[in-house]
């Protein structure tokens, strides 16, 4: 069996206020409320357990497949901190990133694109500031749009993936490395933090004389080569150097790219050596 799920929260406590699931046999969908508009308890205490009872058995069932959007990256790790499991999980995110990586990947242009739905992903925020001012109503029917057109989204995006040859690709690899990357997050990884000190000690005398010896060279104590002012009227006024693109609010452009660009079109070896001084300095 298939259900498309999803949850809503709060932003700073990581609260969860609801969480919606959609049958794939049916497209029936159901808002399951933890709180109502406030912020207060929707169920008694022996009666909330018994809901996450409920919840956990479909969540945490390995023959239950749970699709939902970007949920590898938000909703499992976030059920997880409440010591939830979910198993067997499709991301559309993940699903529509195989298919067409250049374009935009949120819910709200995947349901445009694969559904005949409404726009709605406004409700709430046309409503109120947050999802605990906004109506009992708003907020859940907006939690079950969210499971239902993901439900639509994921049949459409799995056909694609087969036609274009990506769906291997996405179960044997993008699945698996995105589960790895999600509990990296969660559980974090070991630094040595002496040997980090050490390199830091290191890496801050090599900047020192590489900033002392262009101070000197330019003949100016204060010249910052982080700054893009100052990198700008450097090379495009005092040395002349002819600039790439417009002018903008530090000066003409100054990243890596246009640099390089500077150093690949001029003959004179000063100014090709400032430049490679500063881009040496911000590698750095």
């Amino acid at each position: 069996s298939k259900v498309s799920f999803d949850i809503e929260s709060t932003i700073n406590s990581r609260c969860i206020l609801m969480i919606s699931f959609c049958r794939y046999d049916n497209m029936c969908t159901i808002c399951i409320p933890l709180v109502s508009k406030g912020g207060k308890d929707y169920w008694m205490l022996h009666e909330e357990e018994e809901v996450w009872h409920i919840v956990c058995n479909v969540l945490d069932n390995p023959d239950i497949i749970k699709v939902g959007q970007n949920i590898i990256s938000f909703d499992v790790p976030l059920l997880r901190e409440h010591h939830i499991n979910v198993r067997n999980v499709e991301d559309t995110l993940l699903m529509h990133h195989n298919v067409y990586a250049e374009m935009p990947h949120d819910l709200g242009f995947l349901t445009s694109v694969y559904t005949n739905m409404p726009f709605y992903k406004r409700d709430v925020k046309d409503e109120a500031d947050s999802m605990l001012e906004a109506s009992d109503t708003t907020v859940r029917t907006y939690n079950c749009r969210d499971s239902y057109s993901c439900a639509i989204i994921s049949t459409h995006l799995e056909d694609e993936m087969k036609e274009v040859g990506t769906y291997d690709l996405y179960n044997g690899h993008v699945k698996p490395l995105a589960k790895a990357v999600s509990l990296m997050q969660a559980r974090g990884f070991a630094i040595d933090t002496d040997l980090m000190k050490r390199s830091r000690a290191t890496l801050d005398i090599e900047l020192s004389t590489q900033l002392t010896a262009m101070r000197s060279i330019l003949g100016n104590p204060y010249f910052n080569p982080l700054s893009p002012k100052q990198v700008s009227i450097l090379l495009f006024k005092e040395l002349g150097i002819k600039p790439y693109g417009p002018f903008g609010k530090f000066g003409f452009a100054t990243d890596e790219s246009t640099l390089i660009k500077c150093i690949m079109r001029s003959t004179d070896e000063n100014e090709i050596n400032v430049i490679r001084a500063i881009l040496d300095f911000r590698k750095v």
